[in-house]
């Protein structure tokens, strides 16, 4: 960049806390100029959530939007809103080189290989061992001794890349997205063990996951899974990293997190999405999520040099300056003029002839910086160089008579760098001219005042209602990623269980299986056990009545025939038989009879047992009426003390009535005695009176 023209910054989208650095609070839904940098040379731009970073070739560094958290970086006293470009006055004498802006914190890499944070530092983010707000840049000591050559701000964490390829990650871990193979929070840099065989070249942070590249065009992901945007196929949390297998030899050199998706970059400008596509984000032409990358067919035969994602939106810029856009266009953020949701890439006509050189896209607004145009003579078209970035277009006016967008007087410096058209001054009237016309009425003037006034408190008023929105929208947003993170948790947890419980009941099964098994068993050995013995008893009873028969047919079995031999015989497997029914039936009687004695033993049990509850139930009542009987009885004590305590009192009280009695009394006859006495006292005195 910084050709002799200068360059151009352009900023479009969520305005409404100054993020797009106009001087006002203003959405724009299409590409507008910064006019604060017209003429200076600018490096880098880079978008956070809702405040904007600008680097200069000269390596100062300019911010803007948001500041509550103190991520602006202008010390304790600047934590206010800027609408209007400012410089970090922190990193006054030090050449920066790169910047990076995540939701709430700023990062800043300095020409040497150390790297400044600021911002908020909850979960750790800016690498300081603590969670302390630092509102003016502050070094990274953790990196000492290691020469950082990238670095990345994601939603709540952070990552640096060294000379050496060693990656390095810190900040909140809730989702895996450290690569630390844990969820804890890291508060200051650590290197991923997984990545130290590799040597890392690109990375990028999203809101709760992570993309690098290796120099072998690896591409391995890690964090929250969400929707698939980790590219391995599967939704899952992973807390180290896994290798994209479907980016393997696509030569991929740049990665690129959204808010809910994720992005590649090839060697040959092909542009790869994947993740969550409810908003059209991914540019495949529908709202569909996609688990594994897909090519974004849609900008086939385009050669991109540089893609960047942000909250549901997605750019890509082409190697002949074109940037195209898509996702969610609310608050006008794709530049398109519109609201509009794009699901499949779409050129900002805005930008074109622009020579964008580089794209970024923030939670809700997106920047763009391009080389600035120039006029037929080849001199530049934009305000005075001698306009330091931060001064407002109305500042400018006042003070040179000259507007934005005309020729002004061109400074040495740009006369050294070629320009030979002489210095001219503008018919534009001066400012005392200007405050002059303003003071013909006075009337309208005073008008003027208020209502500039009045917009002053209804800005700010709007200023409020949108940070306790976008509070309400972060924590509602922490809240439900938590919530399904929580039901993640409690449904694997209950999977987990199910199948316990499974296991559980089938070991049951199968004990219960294999004490059958064993009773069956015995149960066989005790019939075999029988059966021998029957067969003995058999055999013992074919013995005694071959004897038998021998016995009584003694020497006459020789003399019998063949038939009378078949019925003797018969009539012995006959007798056989009928020995064994016998057997049988008076097994069955004798199995009866213990049957009816366990039958009988059982009915007696429970008869006992039924006779013991009864008493038991009669104790019980027993005691339930006793219970009742000094509950009424401890009822009357009471009534009876009450009745004695009332009684008593009377009696105090009659008592006192009586002494107070006595009392009045004792008094009038006092009186009464005092009285005579006086009588008695005069008429001493004055016996003749009353003769």
């Amino acid at each position: 960049m910084g050709d002799d023209h200068g360059t151009e910054v352009y900023t479009w989208g969520q305005g409404i806390i100054g993020q797009l650095g106009h001087g006002d609070e203003k959405t724009q839904k299409q590409p507008r100029l910064i006019v604060s940098f017209l003429g200076i040379n600018v490096k880098a731009i880079s978008c956070g959530n809702q405040h904007t970073g600008v680097l200069l070739e000269s390596g100062e560094v300019y911010t803007f939007g948001r500041g509550n958290f103190g991520q602006l970086g202008h010390g304790a006293l600047g934590t206010n809103n800027i609408p209007s470009p400012q410089i970090v006055e922190g990193l006054s004498g030090k050449h920066v080189i790169s910047i990076a802006l995540g939701w709430h914190h700023t990062m800043a890499l300095l020409d040497n290989g150390q790297v400044y944070s600021w911002g908020s530092g909850e979960y750790g983010r800016l690498g300081h061992g603590d969670e302390q707000r630092q509102p003016a840049p502050k070094l990274i000591d953790a990196l000492a001794g290691k020469t950082v050559k990238k670095i990345q701000c994601g939603g709540f964490h952070s990552a640096a890349i060294t000379d050496r390829g060693a990656l390095y990650t810190w900040g909140g871990g809730y989702f895996g997205q450290l690569g630390q193979g844990d969820t804890t929070d890291k508060k200051v840099p650590r290197q991923i063990k997984a990545l130290r065989d590799k040597t890392v070249v690109a990375v990028s942070c999203g809101t709760h996951h992570t993309l690098s590249v290796t120099e072998n065009s690896e591409v391995f992901a890690w964090g929250a899974g969400e929707q698939g945007k980790l590219g391995v196929g599967d939704d899952e949390k992973h807390t180290s990293p896994v290798l994209v297998e479907a980016l393997q030899g696509k030569g991929i050199t740049a990665v690129a997190c959204g808010g809910f998706h994720s992005l590649a970059l090839s060697d040959s400008g092909v542009v790869y999405a994947w993740g969550g596509g409810d908003k059209g984000q991914l540019g495949l032409g529908d709202e569909n999520p996609r688990s594994i990358p897909e090519v974004v067919t849609a900008l086939s035969g385009k050669s991109m040099v540089a893609i960047s994602g942000g909250m549901h939106t997605s750019l890509a810029l082409a190697n002949n300056g074109d940037v195209y856009s898509w996702g969610s266009g609310e608050y006008g953020r794709l530049g398109h003029n519109d609201e509009g949701m794009y699901p499949s890439p779409q050129i900002i006509t805005a930008l074109q002839g622009k020579g964008i050189s580089a794209i970024s896209c923030g939670g809700f607004h997106t920047a763009a910086l391009a080389s600035s145009a120039v006029d037929g003579s080849g001199l530049p078209v934009y305000a005075p160089r001698d306009r330091k970035a931060g001064q407002s277009e109305e500042d400018t006016f006042l003070a040179t008579g000259q507007r934005p967008g005309t020729v002004g007087t061109v400074d040495s410096d740009f006369q050294s760098a070629g320009g030979s058209r002489p210095a001219t001054r503008s018919s534009f009237a001066t400012k005392k001219s200007y405050e002059g016309d303003e003071d013909d009425d006075e009337e309208d003037y005073k008008l003027k005042e208020q209502l500039k006034e009045t917009q002053r408190e209804n800005a700010e008023l709007r200023r409020e209602l949108e940070l306790v929105n976008d509070r309400h929208r972060q924590e509602t947003q922490r809240l439900e990623v938590r919530v399904q993170q929580s039901q993640e948790d409690r449904n694997h947890l209950k999977k987990q269980l199910e199948r316990m419980q499974e296991k559980q009941q089938a070991n049951e099964n199968i004990k219960s299986k294999l004490q059958t098994m064993h009773e069956e068993n015995a149960e066989l050995k005790k019939k075999a056990e029988r059966t021998r013995g029957d067969l003995k008893q058999r055999t013992v009873d074919v013995h005694m009545l071959q004897v038998r028969v021998a016995q009584l047919c003694g020497s006459e079995l020789d003399g019998l025939t063949v038939s009378q031999l078949e019925e003797l015989e018969r009539m012995q497997t006959e007798a056989i038989r009928r020995v064994g029914v016998a057997k049988y039936s008076r097994l069955k009687s004798e199995f009866k009879e213990k049957e009816d004695k366990m039958r009988d033993d059982v009915e007696r049990m429970k008869a006992d047992f039924d006779d013991k509850m009864d008493k038991m139930s009669g104790e019980v009542q027993k005691i339930q009426e006793e219970k009742v009987h000094l509950m009424g009885l401890e009822q009357r004590l009471r009534q009876e003390f009450q009745t004695q305590v009332q009684a008593e009192q009377m009696s105090n009280e009659e008592l006192r009535i009586r002494l107070e009695t006595l009392q009045d009394g004792f008094v009038q006859l006092r009186s009464i005695l005092r009285k005579e006495k006086q009588g008695k006292v005069e008429v001493e005195r004055h016996p003749m009176e009353d003769m």
